[in-house]
């Protein structure tokens, strides 16, 4: 009687090698596309708080005897973003959200400015940050 080959299992090192170098190849193309993704999204809540601070604006002088818009709101910062009323007078506002930390690399959509007109889209970039 002979000797009976026993079957090797596994991989060898090549095609351990073959399936990393695969790996890196999907982590390279699909992280930048998520990354952009994840700003997108944490800029749709900076717009969010935006509109909900122009519509605070909005009743706040709507209450007031003499109608004025509040000043001195208060506009907290988020992890993402800070929050500022640049001008706030008895016919108009500004605020305007500026990203910090990792979001200050959403190229073009670093500043994001809302007034008692609306969203500030005076140029195509400006539009294009605000569209979801």
């Amino acid at each position: 009687m002979g000797r009976q080959q026993k079957s090797q299992r596994g991989f060898t090192l090549i095609e351990l090698m073959i399936a990393v170098v695969i790996v890196g190849i999907l982590a390279g193309v699909g992280y930048p596309a998520f990354a952009d993704y994840v700003r997108k999204g944490r800029r749709a809540e900076a717009i969010s708080a935006l509109l909900q601070f122009q519509m605070a604006q909005e009743s706040f002088r709507v209450r007031q005897a003499a109608p004025t818009y509040n000043s001195a709101m208060v506009t907290p910062a988020t992890t993402f973003y800070t929050y500022k009323v640049n001008s706030a007078t008895t016919t108009a506002f500004t605020i305007t959200a500026t990203a910090i930390g990792t979001q200050a690399s959403d190229t073009g959509c670093t500043t994001l400015v809302i007034t008692d007109d609306g969203p500030d889209v005076t140029d195509a970039t400006k539009r294009a940050c605000w569209s979801r």
